[in-house]
């Protein structure tokens, strides 16, 4: 609905928050859910025409963060480095690292 809506600032928010994704590959599974978090990521890239920049995504709650820019690239590395710390949270679980090769 918010990209319905074209509030991209917020939708771009959403998928770069890491409980967001958690809980939504908790409830997808590993497979379906991060299918659907890239479906969601390559519609948002569509609805940013050119010649308009999302605005960043500021990192940490201190004064040291930083703002990152919507990207492919740092989307899809937000989804492996988010899948990378559940899976070594969960090292002791072959059934993760089974699901996520298949």
């Amino acid at each position: 609905h918010m990209m319905n809506a074209l509030q991209l600032n917020e939708v771009f928010d959403i998928l770069v928050d890491r409980e967001f994704f958690k809980k939504r590959i908790l409830i997808l599974g590993v497979k379906y859910g991060t299918r659907r978090h890239i479906a969601n990521i390559e519609t948002l890239r569509r609805l940013v025409p050119g010649n308009i920049t999302i605005r960043t995504v500021q990192l940490g709650s201190n004064s040291d963060s930083r703002s990152i820019s919507f990207s492919l690239a740092y989307c899809f590395n937000f989804i492996a480095d988010t899948l990378l710390d559940i899976n070594i949270k969960n090292s002791s679980s072959d059934s993760f690292c089974e699901s996520v090769y298949q």
